[in-house]
Protein backbone atom coordinates (compact mmCIF):
# COMPACT_ATOMS: atom_id res chain seq x y z
CA UNK A 1 0.00 0.00 0.00
CA UNK A 2 2.76 2.64 0.51
CA UNK A 3 4.53 1.93 -2.53
CA UNK A 4 1.21 2.54 -4.15
CA UNK A 5 0.56 6.20 -2.00
CA UNK A 6 4.36 6.65 -3.30
CA UNK A 7 3.62 5.87 -7.05
CA UNK A 8 0.79 8.10 -7.01
CA UNK A 9 2.36 11.08 -5.40
CA UNK A 10 5.41 10.37 -7.40
CA UNK A 11 3.09 10.18 -10.91
CA UNK A 12 0.85 14.00 -9.23
CA UNK A 13 4.69 15.28 -8.81
CA UNK A 14 6.12 15.37 -11.94
CA UNK A 15 2.96 15.49 -14.83
CA UNK A 16 3.73 16.17 -17.95
CA UNK A 17 3.57 19.81 -19.25
CA UNK A 18 2.10 21.43 -21.89
CA UNK A 19 3.83 24.17 -23.49
CA UNK A 20 3.40 27.03 -26.43
CA UNK A 21 5.42 25.74 -29.21
CA UNK A 22 5.56 27.98 -32.70
CA UNK A 23 6.50 27.71 -36.08
CA UNK A 24 6.11 28.96 -39.70
CA UNK A 25 7.18 28.52 -42.96
CA UNK A 26 9.96 28.92 -44.62
CA UNK A 27 12.16 28.75 -47.97
CA UNK A 28 14.71 30.66 -49.71
CA UNK A 29 17.16 30.61 -53.66
CA UNK A 30 19.08 33.19 -54.69
CA UNK A 31 18.75 34.77 -58.90
CA UNK A 32 22.25 35.24 -60.11
CA UNK A 33 21.76 38.11 -62.38
CA UNK A 34 25.53 38.50 -62.70
CA UNK A 35 28.38 36.37 -61.20
CA UNK A 36 31.54 38.78 -62.25
CA UNK A 37 29.57 41.54 -60.96
CA UNK A 38 28.08 39.76 -57.71
CA UNK A 39 24.28 41.08 -58.67
CA UNK A 40 23.06 38.34 -56.76
CA UNK A 41 19.50 38.12 -55.17
CA UNK A 42 18.35 36.46 -52.14
CA UNK A 43 14.54 35.75 -52.12
CA UNK A 44 13.10 34.75 -48.96
CA UNK A 45 9.93 33.22 -48.96
CA UNK A 46 7.88 33.32 -45.55
CA UNK A 47 4.42 32.59 -44.49
CA UNK A 48 2.75 35.48 -42.72
CA UNK A 49 3.69 35.16 -39.07
CA UNK A 50 4.30 32.61 -36.80
CA UNK A 51 1.62 30.49 -35.77
CA UNK A 52 1.37 28.80 -32.02
CA UNK A 53 0.25 25.68 -30.53
CA UNK A 54 0.47 23.49 -27.59
CA UNK A 55 2.66 20.44 -27.58
CA UNK A 56 3.99 18.38 -24.40
CA UNK A 57 6.97 19.45 -22.93
CA UNK A 58 10.31 18.55 -25.59
CA UNK A 59 7.50 17.12 -28.23
CA UNK A 60 7.47 20.48 -30.56
CA UNK A 61 8.94 19.01 -33.61
CA UNK A 62 6.62 15.53 -33.22
CA UNK A 63 3.68 17.66 -32.90
CA UNK A 64 4.48 19.87 -35.60
CA UNK A 65 4.64 16.66 -37.87
CA UNK A 66 1.46 15.47 -36.49
CA UNK A 67 -0.70 18.87 -36.97
CA UNK A 68 1.10 20.09 -40.31
CA UNK A 69 0.28 16.59 -41.87
CA UNK A 70 0.52 16.07 -46.17
CA UNK A 71 -2.26 17.64 -47.22
CA UNK A 72 -1.37 21.12 -45.43
CA UNK A 73 2.22 20.39 -46.46
CA UNK A 74 1.25 19.89 -50.46
CA UNK A 75 -1.03 23.19 -49.69
CA UNK A 76 2.09 25.21 -48.60
CA UNK A 77 4.37 23.96 -51.15
CA UNK A 78 1.24 24.72 -54.05
CA UNK A 79 1.58 28.21 -52.72
CA UNK A 80 5.69 28.74 -52.45
CA UNK A 81 5.89 27.60 -55.85
CA UNK A 82 3.54 30.11 -57.54
CA UNK A 83 5.62 32.45 -56.47
CA UNK A 84 8.65 30.30 -57.06
CA UNK A 85 8.00 29.93 -60.95
CA UNK A 86 7.77 33.73 -61.42
CA UNK A 87 11.62 34.33 -59.71
CA UNK A 88 14.31 33.76 -62.01
CA UNK A 89 17.17 30.77 -60.91
CA UNK A 90 15.08 29.43 -58.08
CA UNK A 91 13.72 25.87 -58.37
CA UNK A 92 10.01 24.61 -57.55
CA UNK A 93 9.73 22.47 -54.45
CA UNK A 94 9.21 18.82 -54.06
CA UNK A 95 8.41 19.35 -50.10
CA UNK A 96 8.36 21.84 -47.21
CA UNK A 97 8.49 21.31 -43.55
CA UNK A 98 8.41 24.37 -41.38
CA UNK A 99 10.84 26.22 -38.66
CA UNK A 100 9.52 25.14 -35.49
CA UNK A 101 10.75 26.56 -32.10
CA UNK A 102 9.88 25.84 -28.60
CA UNK A 103 11.10 29.09 -27.53
CA UNK A 104 8.49 31.76 -28.55
CA UNK A 105 11.13 34.71 -28.59
CA UNK A 106 13.81 32.96 -30.53
CA UNK A 107 10.88 32.03 -33.13
CA UNK A 108 9.83 35.30 -33.43
CA UNK A 109 13.74 36.81 -33.90
CA UNK A 110 14.04 34.11 -36.34
CA UNK A 111 11.04 35.37 -38.52
CA UNK A 112 12.11 38.92 -38.16
CA UNK A 113 15.76 38.15 -39.15
CA UNK A 114 14.59 36.56 -42.42
CA UNK A 115 11.74 39.01 -42.86
CA UNK A 116 13.94 41.87 -42.67
CA UNK A 117 14.54 44.14 -46.19
CA UNK A 118 18.34 44.41 -46.98
CA UNK A 119 19.21 45.87 -50.60
CA UNK A 120 19.64 42.25 -51.82
CA UNK A 121 17.02 40.47 -50.36
CA UNK A 122 13.62 40.09 -51.57
CA UNK A 123 11.17 39.25 -49.14
CA UNK A 124 7.97 36.99 -50.76
CA UNK A 125 5.15 36.66 -48.28
CA UNK A 126 3.08 33.68 -48.93
CA UNK A 127 -0.48 33.93 -47.55
CA UNK A 128 -3.57 31.75 -47.34
CA UNK A 129 -1.71 28.84 -46.53
CA UNK A 130 -4.19 26.31 -44.71
CA UNK A 131 -3.84 25.97 -40.45
CA UNK A 132 -4.63 22.56 -38.61
CA UNK A 133 -8.39 22.25 -38.45
CA UNK A 134 -8.81 24.19 -41.67
CA UNK A 135 -9.66 21.48 -43.84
Amino acid sequence: MRYLVVVVLALLAAPVQAGQCYYYWFSDCFEIRDARTRDIVHHVLLGPEPHVFEAADGQCAATAASLLDAAIEQAAVKRFNKVLRRLDGCKTLDSLRPKVFADGPAAFDSFRKHAAEQSFKQVHTITRIPLPGDQ
